[in-house]
């Protein structure tokens, strides 16, 4: 199986989510998700396994309410290494009375659930790259019925003890205002839309399924959050160096896409006002 987050790839590596009750948040994402703590302050706490952080949480002290019908997240999704984590994770939640969604996406297979301030939720493991179709360089996907007995097997006598080594973040699927102007920005930053339909695009770097989706399942023209409300944040971007992140930034600027400077890259919104911060 190719990694496809490392190396060449462009991908989404941390995500970052405001919250109203950060004590209940990381007691969520620890003891229901499998996460642990690496770092955490009065206002936030930074989340991931082993030593690899991917998910922060901030609690802002004027923390808005989430609003329906805006912009942001749909979920973010969290890469176990295989289907037999998966499957771990599976029973975990049952044991749990966890509320799910599950798919088989062909490329993966997937579990889908929300945390307690309604953040969207993806976990999941690839099925091995070998047996993707692609032609004309989009890949088949589809959302189909998940062999939950399958995987249940696949995990039999596996104990629970969090997430696994090696899981990472694995996409951001986002709602937009419009999706031309989201193909757009993507495609300047160097993004291939690899699959779509009338309300999405799946869009990803060296041959993945995606490492962004985005959507207009909230409608078109919606407006973007207001600052400090519950939900995303913003997102870290990760090029292959500093190379090919300049070379992202100038091809931004040149597309009237205004990019600041910030520590140890960039930052830039994409046309719904989704935060990313650049870093190579």
């Amino acid at each position: 199986m190719k990694n496809f987050h490392t190396g060449e790839a462009t991908f989404i590596s941390h995500v970052h989510l405001n919250v109203s009750d950060l004590t209940k948040m990381v007691q969520f994402y620890e003891n229901v998700i499998g996460l642990h703590v690496l770092e955490q302050s009065a206002n936030t706490a930074m989340l991931g396994v082993g030593e690899e952080a991917f998910l922060t949480l901030h609690a802002p002290e004027a923390v808005k309410p989430k609003q329906h019908r805006e912009t942001g997240l749909y979920h973010f999704a969290i890469l176990v290494p295989t289907a037999r984590d998966l499957g771990v994770v599976l029973r975990h939640f049952i044991n749990l009375k966890i509320p799910l969604g599950a798919a088989d996406h062909i490329v993966s297979e997937a579990l889908y659930l929300s945390d307690p301030e309604g953040n969207g939720i993806e976990i999941y493991a690839d099925i091995d790259s070998d047996m993707w179709t692609w032609e004309s360089g989009y890949v088949t996907m589809s959302t189909l019925k998940l062999d939950h007995a399958q995987l249940l097997q696949l995990s039999e006598g596996e104990a629970w003890n969090g997430l696994p080594e090696g899981t990472k973040m694995g996409h951001l699927h986002l709602h937009v205002s419009q999706l031309e102007d989201a193909r757009q920005f993507y495609e300047t930053l160097g993004f291939q839309v690899v699959a779509e339909l009338p309300t999405a695009l799946f869009m990803s770097t060296e041959g993945y399924h995606h490492h962004i989706a985005v959507n207009v399942w909230n409608g078109t023209n919606i407006p973007t959050p207001a600052s400090e409300t519950i939900g995303l944040r913003g997102a870290v971007m990760q090029f292959k160096n500093n190379e090919a992140l300049e070379e992202a930034v100038q091809r931004l600027r040149e597309a009237d896409f205004s990019v600041s400077t910030a520590q140890n890259g960039y930052e830039v919104k994409d046309p719904s006002g989704n935060m990313y911060w650049l870093k190579g």
